[in-house]
């Protein structure tokens, strides 16, 4: 077994598909990784794949604040596996921004609600998100 074997199966133990099922059918997930087949996703898409989960999980009525970020969570862990198992085997380079998803959902929950001065994240943030740095 590959060291991305065992990274996709250590992922895949972190989904919790019954959660996700209350919300989103098999071919409804698969819908969604499907927008993301592009032959090189990059830091913005990965961005792009959490903000849609984001605007999903606000859309389901009934949801708490804990259910939405697992909400969000399992279904863009799910995408990654989704994609990787599709063969865009470039995503494991964003793989460790899947150990972020908690803090950076928070960010941007406290940044919608006006709570974040941006000016003090934006330093931390474009280490890790280099897609973030002002382009020159």
């Amino acid at each position: 077994m590959s060291n991305n074997d065992e990274v996709l199966k250590i992922i895949e133990k972190n989904i919790d598909l019954t959660f996700l099922h209350q919300f989103l059918s098999d071919n409804e997930l698969d819908q969604i990784a499907t927008k993301y087949k592009k032959e090189n996703l990059s830091e913005e898409d990965v961005m792009k794949i959490i903000i849609e989960c984001m605007t999903k999980a606000e859309k389901i009525k009934g949801l708490t604040g804990e259910d939405k970020k697992k909400f969000v969570e399992n279904l863009t862990q799910n995408i990654f596996v989704t994609l990787i198992k599709s063969g865009f085997n470039a995503l494991f380079t964003f793989v460790p921004v899947l150990g972020f998803l908690s803090p950076i959902i928070e960010i941007i929950v406290s940044a919608t609600k006006g709570l974040v001065d941006i000016n003090k994240v934006k330093k931390c943030c474009s280490k890790i998100f280099p897609c973030c740095k002002k382009q020159k």
